[in-house]
């Protein structure tokens, strides 16, 4: 219930004030962790209070959402290394969001920025209010992840390829670096996450080594055709440069 005025007029107020100096009547509601009055008087007095209870709760609001933000930062899998980036930080520009987020793929050689400039990106659309929900992972760590399953009774593969096909936003960071046996498993497991995400037009960020063209070679056709959909063409990105890591 948003704070509101009461309807009396000035001329009203010569003769009457509902409020009997309190400024405000009916019963006292609670918004974003204040109590405010339901009603407030046109008087001076209401005029006041209105005014010093709309800051206190914009105050309010303000801290509930740093509060979000941050939690939403720190569940996020994020490495402490990467976590304060931002778009502004970033030696690779893109521009940020503005109608909702959208998927990127970038690439290119060690050290270039990729995964910095992903979690710009990100940290944009946490602060923006476009997402409230981040996952961030390493793929060689996701399929890590997923074989521990195997030693594991109380583990569940499903549920695990579930918290990443359904998270909000998803960083798949270093794709294509994965290694080990069993390539036909890697592709069935990438593709399960990357093909749904895709079905429900659900927003991932995606760094590599490896151009679009040789993930298809590593990873197979239907994978990168899947990833090229779900960026489109304009947001496949290579990102070049010097390695960050040498300065």
């Amino acid at each position: 219930m948003a704070i509101d005025q009461d309807q009396q007029t000035e001329a009203s107020l010569a003769y009457d004030c509902s409020c009997s100096g309190k400024g405000g009547y009916g019963r006292r509601i609670l918004q974003g962790g204040f109590v405010a009055f339901e009603h407030y008087c046109y008087c001076p007095t209401g005029r006041g209070v209105l005014l010093y209870h709309k800051r206190e709760m914009d105050a309010a609001t303000a801290k509930n959402q740093e509060a979000t933000i941050a939690t939403a930062w720190n569940q996020s899998g994020i490495p402490k290394r990467f976590q304060g980036f931002t778009l502004e930080s970033s030696p690779n520009s893109i521009s940020p969001a503005s109608d909702s987020p959208e998927s990127w793929f970038f690439w290119g050689e060690v050290g270039t920025g990729k995964t910095g400039l992903a979690v710009g990106y990100a940290r944009n659309l946490l602060e923006a209010g476009m997402v409230a929900q981040i996952l961030f992972v390493s793929v060689p760590d996701l399929l890590s992840e997923l074989r521990d399953t195997y030693n594991d009774e109380n583990a569940s593969e499903l549920a695990i390829i579930k918290r990443y096909v359904e998270a909000e936003l998803l960083i798949l960071d270093d794709l294509g670096a994965e290694q080990g046996k069993g390539l036909e498993w890697i592709q069935d497991r990438l593709y399960q996450i990357i093909g749904k995400r895709h079905g429900e037009m659900r927003p991932t960020i995606f760094t590599s080594n490896y151009s679009l063209a040789d993930l298809g070679t590593r990873l197979g056709a239907r994978i990168a055709w899947r990833i090229r959909e779900s960026v489109g063409q304009g947001n496949i990105l290579e990102i070049a440069g010097p390695n960050l890591r040498d300065r």
